[in-house]
């Protein structure tokens, strides 16, 4: 069986796009990574989405899947990388779906136009909302051990967090991680391997 033609199509952002790229890098698995231009190309786009909502995966120019979490899952299910077993993989969702809570947590802050409730509000997240969950993932990683998320192997969970650490480390505060040693290791590990660091070195620069 031939493997599928892909194509995602984002912004030219980390945030939702960048954990699927990693993982897309990592499995091997060529992909057309189509970057949109929000000012002069999203408004005429936006339209033809599922959702009126980016990321999209394009398979074989014939199918959508819309939604970061449902084309990390698919591909993650597709290229066994979604946990040992049921559990595992409920574990995954669970993590990704918390971090995406933290996520548009810190998307309040970053879309604020108020200068000064902005600054409140990147206070607020440093100081108590980012706490609050890296708290929780700190004491998840070393009750597994330390290396990974869930299990005993990489997941597709492990493409999310480390992406949403570096985005609040740019965003945020560059020290963001320093009371959480094991998610600072966790996150150098998994930009260190070699199909992630590879992908980091050749990516164009972000915003965000």
């Amino acid at each position: 069986m031939s493997t599928p033609s892909y194509r995602l199509i984002y912004f030219n952002l980390r945030v939702l796009g960048e954990p699927i790229r990693f993982l897309f890098n990592y499995i091997g698995v060529p992909f057309e990574d189509v970057r949109i231009d929000r000012d002069k190309e999203w408004a005429a786009l936006k339209p033809s989405t599922g959702w009126g909502k980016l990321p999209i995966l394009e398979i074989d120019g014939k199918q959508q899947i819309c939604q970061s979490h449902a084309i990390a899952k698919y591909l993650a299910r597709k290229y066994n990388l979604d946990g040992a077993n049921e559990l595992e993989s409920a574990k995954c969702d669970e993590y990704v779906g918390a971090a995406n809570d933290l996520r548009l947590e810190w998307r309040r802050f970053w879309f604020e136009q108020d200068q000064t409730k902005k600054q409140q509000m990147k206070e607020e997240f440093r100081d108590i909302i980012a706490p609050s969950y890296l708290t929780k993932y700190s004491k998840a990683l070393e009750e597994n051990g330390g290396k990974y998320l869930v299990g005993s192997g990489l997941t597709w969970t492990d493409f999310f967090l480390p992406v949403f650490f570096e985005l609040f480390e740019d965003t945020i505060d560059k020290n963001i991680l320093d009371p959480y040693p094991i998610l600072k290791e966790y996150k150098a590990n998994i930009f260190s391997i070699p199909q992630v660091k590879k992908s980091i070195e050749n990516r164009p620069p972000y915003k965000i």
